[in-house]
């Protein structure tokens, strides 16, 4: 039976260097996911319990990605390719702290793609339908969650951003300036003027006087989802909702009042103008049924 130590050195066990790792923000982004490196790490330890330094090869990171399908239930290729995306900083972070090899890295012929991305949206009407919906008594949760998603429907604002939005952050003009944790840049949101200030009005509702902390409920992004599937089933939406169709709705609605690339860029925070253009040609079909109505 292979022991829970790497030979050589001393070097610690590989999962728990990693987790180590990831606590103490050495790791790429660790703040803001955390919990998904913990995920991935669960992951890594389902597949082989005993891994050790050794095991780090291309054969370990395609089994690894057969037993994500098949073993873990993470059956999109998007969802996988995030595993070994993960995987891979946590390898690279050992290699630079002299634990492994740059040659051990599995990665560095193993490839994994994430698959065609489908960016999901609501319609204006499915958002007021979501908006108007009376929620059952006694479901205090759910008001909650619909207050999130909307409010990220109308700012764009990613799940983890959204929830820690603070009043420090606004000023008392309604402008929200909050630096994203995704991709470390600062995205300057006019609440007041977006979507006829709808983001700002929910917002307040979760203002406290003379408190900074963070303006809504520090729920889990799993129980939100959750409670996101109840609430498209009683608001008629057959589309498979979560958190972040609230950001593709609010970049594919800015898209079809806007038409300016640069304009997304800004609010979206997007690091390529490139990303911005997906919203432009996702909303060429609505742009096309006004177009009808134009008398030329």
């Amino acid at each position: 039976m292979r022991k829970n130590v790497a030979a050589g050195g001393g070097r610690p066990n590989p999962l728990d260097f990693f987790t180590e790792a990831w606590r103490a923000g050495r790791l790429s982004q660790a703040e803001t996911y955390g919990p998904r490196y913990e995920n991935t790490i669960d992951a890594m330890r389902r597949f082989m319990p005993a891994l050790a330094w050794e095991d780090f090869t291309p054969r370990w990171a395609y089994g690894f990605d057969t037993f994500l399908d098949r073993g873990y239930g993470c059956h999109a290729a998007s969802s996988r390719a995030g595993h070994h995306k993960r995987a891979r900083r946590m390898i690279r972070q050992a290699i630079a702290e002299g634990l492994l090899d740059a040659g051990r890295d599995p990665y560095l012929t193993a490839r994994f793609s994430r698959g065609r991305s489908e960016r999901t949206a609501l319609t204006k009407e499915e958002v007021a339908r979501l908006e108007a919906l009376r929620l059952p008594a006694g479901r205090s949760g759910l008001f909650v969650v619909r207050d999130l998603f909307l409010f990220s429907c109308y700012c764009g604002l990613r799940f983890s951003d959204t929830l820690r939005v603070r009043p420090s952050l606004l000023d008392g003009e309604g402008v929200l300036r909050i630096r994203m944790g995704k991709v470390d840049r600062e995205v300057v949101l006019p609440l007041r003027q977006l979507f006829n200030g709808r983001p700002l009005a929910i917002l307040a509702r979760y203002l406290v006087a003379n408190s900074d902390a963070p303006c809504f409920p520090q729920l889990s992004n799993v129980s939100v989802n959750r409670d996101l599937k109840e609430l498209a089933r009683l608001a008629r939406i057959e589309k498979k909702l979560t958190f972040h169709v609230a950001r593709h709705t609010f970049g594919t609605r800015l898209a079809e009042r806007v038409h300016d690339p640069y304009v997304i860029l800004a609010l979206m925070g997007h690091t390529s103008v490139k990303t911005s253009m997906i919203y432009i040609h996702q909303s060429g079909a609505s742009v096309a049924e006004r177009l009808s109505g134009v008398e030329w």
